[in-house]
């Protein structure tokens, strides 16, 4: 009897031993390495009504929606779009403030901020400021406010009831860029059925002429017009002669540089930049150079501020 207890005893031994022993060994699992866990470095925007679209950005997601878990706070949401690196996902129903949370083949990672889900009242449409106060055609004004629609398509900007190009957005701040047409007046927002305006007004100041160079000159002369509120953008600015249209070659805010168009006459040039114009004080002079040819085969040009004249 003493001698089988001991056996027992020396057995179980020997197989803890072994089981360690092996354990240490096996091969499986020295070559098997952990997969990379999920990581969330941001997620955007920061809160939302249930039903907005979310991005979260990270890395070692799956790379398709249906092998990604997502949660706000434990409730989960439904995967729109993935890749590796990004997320884009749906806030769902009973979601409540708290971490976003990203599952991939059983490894979880949360979001090192809080997602707030916001309700009706406090998402509500409204502008609260925008920058800068003022500016011509082309330019990129910033709106902050609330209840924007981080899709940009499904923002309505107007500025004094002329729709404008909606560049970026998120549910707190609008980019556009101020249209051809604009002028003084309040910039409104519409998304869905809902519309606001800004407290104050947008200024689109006139172009002003202080000067051009040559003051007179034929078809094809290059003319310096200086001034102020031109647009950098050559489409954006239209030149004319006494009413002929010129081409302009160069565009600055303080300086187009144009050519003397084909049937100009005698009389002021008009600078109009997105539908507000200005004219200049003084008349540009048409005086064509004439090429003569005397008797002895000589050809003069003389050309004079005040006239041209004839030998």
């Amino acid at each position: 009897m003493m001698k089988k207890s001991i056996f027992t005893y020396a057995s179980c031994i020997l197989a803890a031993v072994l089981f360690v022993y092996c354990g240490k060994d096996d091969p499986k699992k020295l070559d098997t390495p952990d997969a990379n866990p999920p990581s969330i470095s941001s997620f955007n925007p920061t809160k939302g009504n249930v039903g907005i679209d979310v991005t979260i950005d990270g890395s070692n997601f799956g790379a398709t929606a249906a092998e990604n878990i997502v949660k706000f706070n434990g409730t989960k949401a439904t995967v729109t779009d993935a890749s590796t690196t990004q997320l884009t996902v749906t806030v769902p129903a009973g979601a409540t403030d708290g971490k976003i949370s990203v599952e991939v083949d059983g490894q979880e990672t949360k979001s090192t901020g809080t997602f707030t889900v916001t309700t009706e009242s406090e998402d509500e449409l409204s502008i609260t400021g925008f920058d800068p106060q003022q500016g011509i055609v082309g330019t990129m004004v910033t709106i902050d406010g609330t209840g924007f629609s981080p899709n940009k398509v499904d923002n309505t900007v107007e500025f004094n009831g002329v729709i404008c190009t909606v560049s970026s957005a998120t549910a707190e701040q609008l980019q556009v860029i101020v249209p051809s047409g604009a002028t003084d007046g309040k910039i409104s927002v519409e998304v869905g059925n809902e519309t606001v305006q800004s407290l104050g007004n947008f200024v689109v100041p006139l172009p002003i002429i202080t000067s051009f160079t040559p003051e007179q000159g034929i078809a094809g002369t290059e003319v310096i017009i200086v001034g102020t509120n031109f647009s950098p953008t050559i489409a954006h600015n239209v030149v004319q002669f006494n009413g002929t249209p010129a081409t302009i070659t160069d565009a600055q805010t303080t300086q187009l540089t144009v050519d003397i168009p084909e049937g100009a006459t005698t009389g002021k040039i008009t600078v109009n930049v997105g539908g507000q114009e200005v004219e200049s004080t003084d008349d540009f002079t048409i005086g064509p150079w004439k090429n003569l040819e005397s008797r002895g085969g000589w050809q003069t040009k003389i050309r004079s501020k005040a006239a041209i004249w004839q030998f």
